[in-house]
């Protein structure tokens, strides 16, 4: 997961989980902070798990809205790269 950021004034905890598709079952779970306004570098992108397929789900303490975000998948044999928007969940 990449290009995480935080939109408001109050620093937010997160939490993001893999899970493996179509099992569902948990690939990976990662906690993380980013402060107040903060985006993070290109060193604080992390590689929850290569080679997998699967959803990731970002939960956090900031408030309904506050992250804004992306996940990029990279297929190593082309290196074409895809890029999904996080979204927030309706209410």
């Amino acid at each position: 997961m990449s290009g995480r950021a935080n939109t408001r004034r109050v620093a937010a905890q997160r939490h993001a989980v893999v899970l493996e598709a179509p099992t569902g079952s948990l690939l990976a779970s990662r906690p993380f902070g980013l402060g107040p306004h903060a985006s993070p570098g290109a060193e604080r992108v992390t590689t929850l798990v290569p080679g997998s397929a699967g959803t990731i789900t970002v939960t956090h303490d900031g408030g309904y809205g506050v992250l804004a975000g992306k996940a990029v998948a990279i297929e190593p044999a082309t290196g074409v790269s895809f890029d999904t928007p996080l979204t927030v969940r309706p209410r």
